[in-house]
């Protein structure tokens, strides 16, 4: 697929819409949950200086037309993403997330500020929407501190596209074949030696969002496991997956990744 290509099919797919009014979109997501005379309702003049300042601080530091077309793409998706946690009863939060604290600007604005520099920075634009969907995921939970917020962020960000669909995978892992693959054994080819890294380090060799119990050995020695088929989301990996809707990404997307897990060396290179 040639680029020019990509960006057509990615246009079809919300990438770099129109932004005319982008940040006055998000704007009437958010505030477009109050109803006359609700108590305590957030409004646009309340929501809109917050986002359109970040707006206008983010874009001025813009260089490229391809860094504008990734952060106008995750402002797009964090909107579409607002919608749709409403639309499923979620609620926009009411609390101190939109206030400034001590001459510091509100967490909203850091936050909104952290994601779109996150897509701005991050070359796979397939997590753009992961990223809208991080900011849609905190500007309805009380429960995100600016602390947690942040480290979601910057996880997203740390995190490859590949990692994110591991991570997809072990949480789905009963609905797929995986019986004979073991991490860090039988990675024969580029490809799979990378997948088995970053299953690697998603586990027990960094991140520790992923766990597969323990094994004994012949000795009495218990070891963590090394099975794809036994490993499970520890909890702040569950947290990420709920948070940017790692469940969202394609089952077919999944089980090509088992098969590239699983093929030999010689099919590598004949398909080189």
């Amino acid at each position: 697929m040639t680029y020019q290509r990509a960006s057509e099919e990615q246009k079809a797919d919300g990438i770099a819409a129109p932004v005319g009014n982008l940040f006055g979109s998000l704007t009437a997501a958010i505030a477009g949950q109050a109803i006359a005379g609700h108590e305590g309702a957030l409004t646009g003049a309340i929501v809109g200086p917050i986002l359109e300042e970040t707006g206008r601080t983010v874009m001025s530091r813009l260089l490229g037309a391809r860094d504008r077309r990734r952060v106008e793409s995750a402002v797009t998706f964090a909107t579409a993403a607002v919608k749709r946690n409403l639309g499923m009863g979620m609620s926009i939060r009411q609390d101190s997330f939109w206030e400034a604290r001590g001459g510091f600007p509100p967490p909203a604005q850091e936050t909104l500020e952290a994601v779109l520099m996150a897509a701005q920075r991050d070359p796979e634009e397939r997590k753009l929407r992961l990223l809208g969907n991080a900011y849609a995921y905190i500007a309805c939970d009380p429960a995100m501190t600016p602390s947690a917020s942040h480290w979601l962020i910057k996880t997203a960000e740390a995190l490859t596209w590949t990692q994110l669909q591991l991570l997809s995978l072990v949480a789905r892992v009963d609905e797929l074949e995986t019986s004979g693959i073991a991490i860090g054994k039988g990675a024969n080819n580029w490809d799979s030696v990378s997948l088995h890294k970053e299953l690697i380090d998603l586990g027990t060799g960094g991140r520790f969002l992923i766990h597969g119990g323990y094994e004994t050995l012949q000795n009495g020695i218990k070891i963590p496991s090394s099975a794809l088929s036994t490993q499970r989301l520890v909890n702040p990996g569950t947290l990420i997956f709920g948070a940017l809707r790692l469940g969202d990404i394609a089952t077919s997307e999944l089980e090509d990744i088992v098969a590239r897990l699983r093929r030999p060396v010689s099919q590598a290179a004949n398909e080189a």
